[in-house]
């Protein structure tokens, strides 16, 4: 299941696993793509910063839209729904995105008014508001086919974790 993204002089482009449409490039079926391919999914907006989970990718756009692509089996595209989508969804976090991070099945974005909202295996389908006056996420997964965690620091400049052995 495992994939990348980078940006490049032609264009913001993924690689690896193709399967169930993580790559952006409109395309489900699975096959390893050695060679980096253009995102198509961007609707020709520029990324500012992406991430990537086991089966999902992220990327947050300039104008502070965050969208998400891939398989969809525990709500990690944030829509609401489990519906695996190969040309990307705009989870509704309640304002701008300022901050995201993305785990193996799990996405997590802070919002302009600094609340913290996360979905997939971590709490549901759709963004749930996770905390408050927050500023900072970091993901990580504990291990192999188990849940994720995430870290975030508040205004107060405090950490907090929370996820399997968080």
């Amino acid at each position: 299941g495992l994939h990348s993204c980078g940006f490049f002089k032609t264009g913001f482009k993924c690689w690896g696993d193709q399967t169930s449409g993580k790559l952006g490039n409109g395309i489900t079926t699975a096959a390893n793509i050695l060679s980096p391919v253009l995102v198509s999914t961007l609707g020709g907006k520029t990324v500012k910063k992406f991430n990537v989970g086991d089966f999902h990718s992220c990327a947050l756009f300039t104008d502070g839209v965050l969208k998400c692509w891939g398989l969809n089996s525990s709500g990690q595209l944030g829509d609401g729904t489990t519906s695996t989508s190969a040309s990307g969804v705009s989870p509704n976090v309640g304002g701008s995105v300022t901050e995201f991070s993305c785990a193996d099945n799990s996405s997590c974005a802070i919002n302009s008014n600094k609340e913290l909202r996360c979905w997939g295996v971590i709490s549901s389908s759709s963004p749930t508001l996770i905390a408050s006056n927050a500023v900072f996420i970091g993901s990580s997964d504990s291990d192999a086919g188990t849940p994720d965690f995430f870290c975030f620091i508040n205004t107060n400049q405090n950490a907090f974790c929370f996820g399997v052995n968080a």
